[in-house]
């Protein structure tokens, strides 16, 4: 996959990359980014329409897992949503890397995390990853980084359809049509793709619509965005390893499963509108909100009748979020200094509602209703004079979170349970960015950033269960991170490449203590790393691109002072090339490897069994013949089996047992599209 490595100043400084200053983020399209003034001193990786052509990567997980200091952790193939873990987070991972949709949160105040699978590869022009960055401009949430993903906007009147088939019974249908006239614009597009799954009990069904439009008039656009999706995803159990007892369900029955009726259903509806106006060539005002609405319904019946978590094997959720998000644009020169300013304010507002019990046809032991408001004011300041350019900037985020737990005591189950006092917490925390870029001749550039992050605890970590498996409501203190970072660039007509070095400390770290079944604040923590990317044109036909990231994540508090934190591999690569011997006709391969990690529930590293280091080997074909498209992707070339990216052991005293979700073998996939 081609990935380019822009510097993240402000678009100037972005300007040996000519094509993308240019086209990825036109001043007229306003729903892209709010990244045309970035924080400097921040390297910024784009994946672009050439790429994901390209790429052999079938979801967005696979094009992010090519990047440096990412990982990406599955329980299972098909469409089931994958964790992307940016610098090392382990388990917390979702909570600590915030998605974007154009510039706008896609993270809810839930575990659940961002729902990546519901967003067509075919529909997005490119990916902003910003490494450790992004708290001021997009808010809490952005501990690991910030991921922006920009879809397409319709420019002339077109339309394609694409149909796949592939392993496990898989079909995709996704098709889009481009309406433009002298002054309105109007995208449409929809998916509908289903697997039977690797394993037994792991089909999996995704439906989606959506549509982006605008129409402008002299110094005005109105934009509107819409989305609709259903998921629905039957779930296979872990399988059962303990070398005690002679157990081996990875080796010896990888695709059986013992919960034959557990499944997740998701479905989200969300829009987005708003109106710019270009008050005059240097000011633009945009005032925009969004509306998003969220229902879950899940069922894991492999939990032993009457346990404590008796009331959690039926689950039916509901979320609301409405949100305003107007910002100014200011655009200045001070005598030779040339200055961008960027102000506005986010205000989010939730209302939560869980329905838990045993069964969908009993009555919920739990209603939990949980309301969370978020009101954010922030300011960044970029400016330019010749070679250097400099950026600060400062957010104030203030968090109100009201619950309340309601028992129904006669509800099947409710016998032995115990209802949660109300909460209530309010928390206000700042963020804080400053960074600077220094252009030092001969293609080379330097940047040097620090920041100042914040992560509030989501709605499923604050309502828990305390020490005495009692229901309770958590005053989870702010997780605060503290990040310094180094990068040096190197920028050629063959190529480009990044090193980058980091530091971040960790306050109120927000953690699931597998001991005590409770979330708690740890001691300060700490991550380092090192990475490494670099793209290099061989040849007119031949392109090369890796990244290598060595990363620690560890604890600084005994009794597990300098362990590593479960899940987070020390080492990460990707290696990636793409030959075009004829115009028409590409051939892309790309190798992804992930280092060995501990197990979850782990803290104390002394478990024998690890995660295995594993290379992943895809690779893609495609040839183009006037209108029509063709394409045949073999994921997992090496035929790796039995392997996993998620296992947890047992926290018994002198247990040898662990459970592990395998993950599929070699895969084929064929696709054929049609552009009109």
């Amino acid at each position: 996959m081609f990935i380019r490595s822009c510097l993240a100043a402000s678009v100037a400084a972005c300007s040996s990359f000519a094509v993308y200053a240019e086209t990825v983020l036109p001043t007229t399209v306003v729903t892209a980014s709010r990244l045309i003034s970035l924080p400097a001193g921040t390297a910024l990786y784009i994946i672009d329409q050439e790429d994901i052509l390209k790429s052999p990567a079938q979801t967005i997980a696979d094009l992010l897992s090519t990047l440096p200091n990412i990982s990406v952790r599955q329980i299972a193939s098909g469409f089931n949503e994958p964790t992307i873990d940016l610098r090392g987070f382990g388990a917390a991972a979702s909570s600590n890397t915030l998605i974007l949709l154009n510039g706008r949160r896609l993270n809810d105040v839930d575990l659940t995390g961002a729902d990546l699978s519901g967003i067509p590869l075919a529909n997005i022009d490119h990916i902003e990853v910003l490494p450790g960055g992004g708290s001021v401009l997009y808010g809490d949430g952005a501990s690991g980084g910030t991921i922006n993903i920009i879809t397409k906007q319709a420019t002339k009147n077109a339309g394609s359809i694409a149909i796949a088939s592939g392993s496990y019974d898989s079909k995709d249908l996704q098709a889009n049509g481009d309406i433009v006239s002298d002054n309105a614009s109007i995208r449409l597009f929809g998916r509908h793709a289903e697997s039977d799954g690797y394993r037994d009990n792991s089909a999996s069904r995704q439906d989606i619509f959506g549509l982006d439009g605008q129409v402008k008039h002299e110094q005005q656009t109105w934009f509107l965005s819409a989305q609709a999706s259903q998921s629905d995803n039957r779930l296979a159990s872990e399988r059962k390893v303990n070398p005690s007892l002679n157990i081996d369900e990875l080796y010896n029955a990888p695709k059986g499963t013992r919960t034959p009726n557990d499944y997740a259903e998701d479905n989200r509806y969300q829009l987005w509108g708003g109106w710019k106006l270009a008050i005059n060539k240097n000011v633009e005002l945009i005032i925009d909100g969004s509306k998003r609405y969220k229902t879950q319904h899940s069922f894991y019946g492999d939990y032993i009748p009457n346990d404590f978590y008796d009331d959690n094997r039926y689950t039916n959720t509901r979320l609301i979020t409405d949100a305003i998000t107007p910002r100014l644009l200011v655009t200045y020169t001070v005598g030779s200094i040339e200055n961008t300013l960027r102000t506005g304010i986010d205000w989010y507002q939730t209302d939560y509602l869980s329905y838990r019990g045993q069964q969908a046809t009993s009555a919920p032991i739990h209603t939990i209703t949980i309301d969370s408001e978020s009101r954010s004011a922030y300011l960044l300041q970029s400016s330019r004079f010749e070679q250097t350019t400099v950026t600060i900037g400062a957010r104030k985020t203030k968090i109100m979170q009201s619950g309340e737990d309601k028992l129904d005591t006669t509800a099947p189950g409710s016998a032995f349970d115990s209802e949660a006092p109300a909460g209530k917490q309010n928390y206000a925390e700042e963020m804080y960015e400053a960074g600077i870029n220094q252009k030092l001749g001969l293609g080379l550039t330097a940047m040097l950033n620090a920041s100042r992050s914040v992560r509030f605890g989501t709605v499923d970590e604050v309502y828990e269960y305390d020490s005495n498996f009692m229901h309770t409501f958590s005053p989870l203190l702010p997780q605060v991170g503290k990040n310094i970072e180094a990068s040096l660039a190197y920028d050629h007509d063959i190529g480009s490449i990044t090193a980058t070095v980091y530091q971040q400390k960790l306050k109120n770290e927000i953690h699931y203590n597998p001991i005590t079944y409770t979330n708690d604040n740890l001691e300060p923590t700490k991550r380092a790393g090192v990475t490494v990317s670099t793209v290099l044109m061989l040849s007119k036909n031949i392109q090369l691109n890796a990244s290598l990231t060595q990363q620690k994540a560890e604890f600084t508090q005994a009794p597990v002072k300098g362990n590593t934190m479960p899940l987070v591999a020390k080492h990460l690569a990707s290696l990636g090339i793409v030959l075009q011997p004829i115009k028409d006709w590409s051939l892309a391969i790309t190798d992804t490897y992930t280092g060995s990690r501990h197990l979850d529930n782990d803290q104390a590293n002394d478990f024998a069994t690890k995660i295995p280091a594993y290379h992943r080997l895809d690779a893609k074909t495609s040839y183009k013949l006037a209108n029509w498209q063709a394409s045949l992707s073999v994921l997992n070339i090496a035929n790796a089996k039995d392997h996993y990216d998620y296992g947890i052991r047992s926290t018994a005293v002198g247990a040898t047992n662990y459970n592990v979700y395998p993950l599929a073998s070699r895969e084929y996939r064929l696709a054929i599209s049609y552009d009109f």
